[in-house]
């Protein structure tokens, strides 16, 4: 069973996996790169990115959010 998730960042602001996706993404990441540090699946994410798949399941929703927070904090310190 899949569950849909909408991650609430630090602001409060509901935030799509698509969404959290291309900011990694607007990071430079690969798609590759991201399924190694978000543990989800590289046609996962193409599916995601291209609108083709919208839900995600709790635990790759976490995930996802830990490695975006781990990799905005990596792009603010090199900054």
């Amino acid at each position: 069973m899949i569950i849909t998730m909408r991650i609430i960042n630090a602001n409060m602001n509901k935030t799509t996996a698509r969404e959290l996706l291309q900011s990694l993404v607007d990071l430079d990441l690969t798609q590759k790169q991201i399924e190694a540090g978000a543990g989800i699946n590289q046609p996962s994410i193409s599916r995601i990115l291209n609108g083709s798949q919208a839900d995600v399941s709790y635990a790759a929703g976490k995930r996802l959010e830990a490695f975006v927070a781990q990799m905005t904090s990596i792009d603010k310190q090199a900054a």
